[in-house]
């Protein structure tokens, strides 16, 4: 849809900001009428009416490629297209890494102060999620994953690095329970966090 807005029920018009902020399962009744200018010898056409139940994708992604450079102090919220990321504690910036914690790192990624617990809130509750992450000292960093009524869900440590001081962190949720909220509290030397993966 190239339009920057439609008309629903034939009195309402939605930005196309606003249809991005439907929830899963919302149903949609679509018609589509074509009205040809009056000069022409064209008929109106109508298409018959499409029932649709929004799906949220299976899976997104979030990289922070759009996150603006440079120190965020505690308390700074920072949106981005499938996550918001709340600064609790110490604070954190965005920054540009070099290519050594590549693949798991990319381009920009988000670099919590040592120390600092970040939350990550996902637009979409996951039942399960993963992401990349980088410590030059190759210190773990602890995280806890909560409902969206903040009943915590699990519980962990990343995993211990092996030879590179990079890896992936995969958390699932138990008792099919789904995540919104992930705390990451970092290992003590600044990390890099980057490439989530939402599974829904």
């Amino acid at each position: 849809m190239q339009a920057h807005s439609c008309k629903v029920g034939g009195d309402r018009v939605y930005q196309s900001e606003q249809l991005l902020t439907l929830k899963h399962d919302t149903e949609l009744k679509v018609s589509f009428e074509v009205l040809p200018s009056p000069t022409s010898n064209l008929a109106l056409v109508i298409f018959s009416t499409l029932n649709l139940k929004l799906k949220a994708p299976l899976i997104t992604l979030e990289d922070f490629e759009t996150g603006k450079l440079g120190d965020k102090p505690v308390g700074t919220v920072m949106d981005f297209p499938s996550i918001t990321v709340t600064v609790l504690t110490e604070g954190a910036d965005i920054q540009n890494i070099d290519n050594y914690f590549e693949p798991i790192t990319t381009g920009k990624s988000v670099h919590p102060a040592a120390g600092a617990t970040l939350r990550f809130t996902l637009i979409y509750p996951a039942k399960s999620n993963r992401f990349g992450i980088g410590n030059y000292f190759a210190r773990r960093s602890k995280y806890k994953c909560y409902e969206e009524n903040l009943n915590l869900v699990k519980a962990g440590s990343t995993p211990i690095y092996d030879v590179a001081p990079f890896l992936w962190v995969d958390i699932t949720e138990t008792s099919n329970r789904k995540i919104k909220f992930i705390d990451i509290t970092d290992g003590g030397d600044t990390s890099d966090l980057d490439n989530f993966s939402m599974i829904y």
